[in-house]
């Protein structure tokens, strides 16, 4: 089920922070990428794990230009 909006960050970083604590373990035992993968549920589960770690690189990247624009915004304020 989908996040409301007016919490979905604080609900996606509990369930997130849930997913790196089982990346973390694999990690801990040793346990390749595959190993994790083949020891996940189902290839939805699989599928899922790929798609999460591309929204984590973009998150990142739009938490960036956000910064990048705040900024420039700062900047642009002082230069007034």
């Amino acid at each position: 089920m989908a996040s409301m909006s007016y919490c979905a960050f604080e609900n996606t970083a509990i369930d997130m922070k849930q997913c790196v604590g089982m990346m973390a373990d694999a990690v801990d035992e040793g346990t390749g990428l595959g190993e994790f993968l083949k020891e996940l549920s189902s290839s939805d589960e699989r599928w899922a794990v790929k798609q999460l770690v591309q929204h984590a690189r973009e998150l990142i990247e739009l938490y960036e230009q956000l910064e990048n624009y705040e900024t420039q915004d700062e900047e642009e304020e002082e230069a007034a």
